[in-house]
Formats: C-alpha cells, sequence, structure tokens
C-alpha cells in the first residue's frame, strides 16, 4: 500500500480549488446569459428606459449595461 505524502493533499486541495474556481465561472456565465435573455425580452417587448432595464436585469448602471449587451450581441439596447 502506498503511503499518502504531503503532494498527495495539496493536489487534491489544488484540484478542489479548480473545481470551485470552474464552477464559480460557470455561475457568472450562466447569470450574464440569464440577464443577456432578459434583457432583450424587455427591450423588445416594452418601452422601458434602458436605465430601468438596465437596473431590473441586475447591473449598477446603463453604462455596464450597454458595454454588456453591445458585447454579447454585437448591437447597441437602444438599435436592438
Amino acid at each position: 500500500r502506498k503511503a499518502v505524502e504531503a503532494q498527495d493533499f495539496e493536489s487534491a486541495a489544488s484540484l478542489r480549488d479548480k473545481e470551485r474556481a470552474i464552477k464559480s465561472e460557470m455561475d457568472a456565465k450562466q447569470d450574464e446569459w440569464i440577464s443577456l435573455q432578459k434583457s432583450k425580452k424587455l427591450l423588445s417587448e416594452t418601452a422601458l428606459p434602458i436605465r430601468e432595464i438596465a437596473y431590473t436585469c441586475g447591473f449598477e448602471n446603463e453604462y455596464y449595461f450597454s458595454n454588456f449587451f453591445k458585447k454579447h450581441t454585437g448591437t447597441s439596447p437602444g438599435k436592438f
């Protein structure tokens, strides 16, 4: 039977850290996708101002929202 060495514990801890980082990244991507879908729906089905849509979708300000939206759709929210 192989003796357990300190590097085995380090490898396991490192793997757990990587798993947590990947899960965190995936959760963030999922949240972004949900925000994007929600914002597209609000832009196409309501007359809400972009500022209100940004806040409704969880963005702190409309400028960040506009940059995010354009990055993911290729167009600004105002032209969507």
